[in-house]
């Protein structure tokens, strides 16, 4: 930050310029603080100007007071119409220095003229005068102090004359204890200065204060309106970023859904292919065709994990679970990929219950141990658990090349692939750990690394106080379930791709159901305006045509028919349309749908038609 010119300029050159300028600007304060208390000077002098004309009343000609004050109190008042023009003016903040020159010089004028007075009435006036009239003037020297605290030099100039002309006057008129007198005046005048000196300084110590808060006043307003221009300018790539990010998620849905289609028909379109033939060649060419559909499923599916954590439409399932049964049954799978690879695979677990999604919390483990076998060529793959207290700690390792320290982060975004440079889809499609992480973060679940080049890496998932006692009866097997006979339902289909549609009735003739297919409600109503009779299940598309919802349709349909077992089929991984769709209360299966996956549907919502 400190290289940025803007910031230097804020913080540096404005101080520097600041010091550079301080004394010139404290000088015109004080010269400005000086005209304020001249101004007010005149009036009490022309009281004691009054007075002193009393005084010598009887005793010289009145001429002489009379002239002596004239001009006296004349020249204060022209002194105070000129500080009010350069007031006015702003002439002592241009040229402090010269002006500040030009009114000392006053003030020796001022005080010569004023202490004229005591060597001209002094050899004329009786003792008692004499003494009220040097009372007068000391008192006069004195109060000066006030008016010219805030610049010492003028008070210096216009005491010196002063208390000088005061003493020479009371010498000259040969007055009582001149030694006393004088002795006296020399302690008053001393103490006088002394006076004036702290008081300056004082009035200096507040000048420089203030201007000092207002210079840092002044950078503050200026660090503000960094901050703020700052700010703005954070805010404004955040909403870029945001925006980006909606524009990715808008695309991400669309070309999602608009891909799925087809890929949905060609799943359906493999598995009817490979049901049909007797040919080994085309049952191998329906095989690698299905592998290519289940490879471009996955990226789908984690794109959907994906949409489905950011839209908030993954809702934790907690339940007591056998952790060593799960990680028993990962490790027997996982142990035949990486021996497939040649590693080593090691595992090693306690006996512990949990509570935790077991669905969830498998979903973290595989991606986990997906990426271990993945991205190690030669060494092993470990599962260890342990228990810490209440918490259980899961840690997949392996000893493949490392993730270095800088990188540590940046693997957990999406897309990001560390060691796929020519992204080779055997590799991944770096959404694994994206997911993991926010897995983790939803189930409340702390994801540690350790890792480094050329040691391999321990991802470490901690399960705070998830820990619970074993059930007292054993958990019996699951019952076999019904086989999926699906034969004689009557489905009606509402889907707007034509292929789509080609492959789902091709798909239920096969099983021995009845495709009632149309392209939109309308169309749906009309067949059954038709055709007559009701179907066993209603299976309709997320999206439909011109922006129709198959919610909706749905909706309007059961309204129509009664209470018809239905269920959503979607290629949209839209935050919003996910949450619609989970709102509905509809189940839902996403595209490319697994043959065996809509016939464990269908099987399931016409049985519980059927009951109803």
């Amino acid at each position: 930050m400190s290289a940025d010119p803007a910031w230097r300029a804020a913080t540096v050159e404005p101080g520097a310029q600041a010091v550079q300028a301080e004394p010139s600007r404290v000088l015109a304060e004080q010269i400005d603080l000086l005209c304020r208390q001249w101004i007010r000077v005149p009036f009490p002098i022309v009281g004691l100007a009054v007075y002193i004309g009393y005084l010598a009343w009887d005793h010289v000609d009145v001429r002489l007071p009379a002239l002596w004050a004239a001009v006296t109190v004349a020249a204060l008042f022209a002194r105070m119409l000129l500080c009010m023009r350069l007031q006015r003016s702003g002439a002592l903040a241009r040229e402090p220095g010269r002006w500040a020159r030009r009114l000392s010089v006053f003030a020796l004028g001022n005080g010569t003229v004023s202490g004229a007075i005591a060597w001209l009435l002094f050899p004329s006036l009786p003792p008692f005068e004499q003494a009220m009239l040097l009372t007068v003037l000391c008192l006069w020297g004195v109060g000066a102090v006030a008016a010219n605290s805030a610049y010492p030099v003028t008070y210096y100039a216009f005491s010196t004359p002063l208390f000088v002309q005061i003493a020479l006057g009371w010498v000259i008129a040969g007055a009582a204890d001149p030694g006393l007198v004088l002795g006296l005046l020399a302690l008053l005048v001393g103490t006088a200065l002394a006076f004036a000196r702290d008081s300056a300084g004082v009035v200096l110590q507040s000048i420089r204060l203030r201007l000092a808060n207002e210079q840092l006043l002044e950078q503050k307003e200026q660090l503000i309106a960094l901050l703020r221009g700052a700010y703005e300018a954070a805010e404004g790539a955040r909403a870029k970023a945001e925006e980006a990010n909606r524009s990715k998620s808008r695309f991400l849905a669309s070309a999602s859904h608009d891909l799925r289609q087809p890929l949905h028909a060609l799943s359906l379109l493999t598995a009817l292919l490979d049901e049909m033939t007797r040919d080994s060649s085309l049952r191998e060419v329906s095989r690698h065709i299905d592998r290519s559909v289940q490879s471009l499923d996955r990226l789908f599916s984690a794109l959907l994990d994906l949409s489905k954590l950011d839209a908030g439409a993954v809702v934790p399932e907690p339940r007591e679970l056998d952790l060593a049964e799960l990680l028993d049954r990962l490790s027997a799978e996982y142990r035949s990929k990486a021996q497939q690879k040649g590693l080593r695979y090691e595992s090693d677990f306690e006996p512990l219950w949990v509570r935790a999604d077991p669905i969830l919390l498998e979903r973290i483990l595989r991606n986990l141990l997906e990426n271990a076998v993945r991205f190690t060529d030669a060494g092993g793959v470990a599962l260890r658990c342990r228990s810490r207290g209440a918490d259980a700690v899961l840690t997949v390792a392996d000893t493949g090349s490392g993730i270095p320290q800088t990188e540590h982060r940046r693997i957990y975004e999406e897309f990001y692939q560390l060691h796929n440079p020519a992204r080779d889809r055997k590799k991944g499609l770096g959404l694994g750990l994206s997911i993991v992480r926010r897995m983790a973060e939803l189930l409340g679940y702390r994801l540690e690394l350790d890792s480094g080049p050329g040691r391999g890496s321990v991802f470490s998932v901690t399960l705070p106080g998830a820990i619970v006692a074993p059930p007292r009866h054993p958990v019996g097997a699951a019952p076999e379930r019904e086989a999926a006979d699906v034969t004689g339902l009557r489905v009606l289909v509402v889907e707007d791709d034509a292929g789509v549609r080609q492959a789902m009735e091709l798909t239920l003739r096969r099983w021995g159901c009845e495709p009632v297919l149309a392209g939109s409600l309308e169309e749906a109503r009309a067949f059954l305006a038709r055709e007559g009779g009701l179907p066993d299940v209603l299976l309709s598309d997320l999206r439909l045509g011109e922006g129709a919802s198959g919610i909706e349709a749905i909706r309007a349909l059961r309204t129509q028919l009664g209470a018809v077992p239905a269920a959503l089929i979607t290629g949209d991984i839209a935050s919003e349309r996910l949450l619609e769709a989970s709102a509905a209360g509809l189940q839902v299966l996403h595209k490319p749908v697994q043959p065996d996956e809509l016939r464990d549907l269908l099987h399931s919502l016409g049985r519980s038609g059927r009951n109803g």
